[in-house]
């Protein structure tokens, strides 16, 4: 029969054997838990980065979108410009055909103004036969003074003559006439010829 000492010293190994291996077992549970536990957290920090890069991708696409829209809307304030300046240009161009227009109608105003006063006018001719430099005609009333000699200057045309308009006051008055003179010679000699719209004179002319 075994006695006391023995029986108290296996029983303690026993006891330690279990607690050993009962601690063994929580251990190896807890490195289990801790990997476990280390996996989720890498695997949630993968998670994130990818995350934080997708948003990063995201904000870059939406800045260059932005940036995209702003170019855009720059491009059609330069069209939009470029159509102002070409209409600005049109209004310009139309306003200078517009005075053009104007300037051409008072120009014909003031043609048709001057045909209708030569039509009412009295125009005298002269030949000029001695070649005078200086052509002048001296026009007056026979019953008055009424003007200073030589005149006034004659206009030289085309055909080589010389014509003059004469002033209404004295085809209104009594009996106007003409002497041709270059200041220093005269034609007629004596009293001037009588005035007659449309006439010719030279120094073989007879009233």
């Amino acid at each position: 029969m075994m006695n006391r000492k023995k029986f108290l010293t296996i029983m303690l190994t026993l006891a330690i054997a279990a607690s050993t291996t009962a601690l063994m077992t929580g251990c190896a549970a807890s490195v289990r838990h801790l990997n476990g536990t280390t996996g989720e957290t890498s695997s949630q920090d993968t998670a994130a980065d990818e995350s934080a890069a997708d948003s990063t991708a995201d904000t870059g696409d939406e800045e260059s979108s932005e940036a995209d829209e702003e170019s855009s809307e720059a491009d059609e304030e330069s069209s939009e410009a470029v159509e102002e300046s070409s209409e600005a240009d049109e209004e310009s161009s139309e306003a200078a055909e517009e005075s053009s227009e104007a300037a051409e109608e008072s120009s014909e105003a003031a043609e048709s103004s001057a045909e209708e006063d030569d039509g009412d006018a009295t125009i005298i001719k002269f030949t000029n036969p001695n070649d005078w430099d200086n052509v002048n005609a001296y026009v007056y009333l026979s019953n008055e003074d009424n003007n200073q000699w030589p005149g006034e200057p004659m206009t030289k045309e085309d055909d080589g003559t010389y014509s003059f308009k004469v002033d209404k006051h004295y085809m209104e008055g009594v009996d106007a006439r003409v002497i041709f003179n270059d200041g220093k010679h005269q034609i007629p000699k004596a009293t001037g010829f009588i005035i007659k719209n449309g006439q010719t004179y030279d120094e073989n002319y007879s009233d």
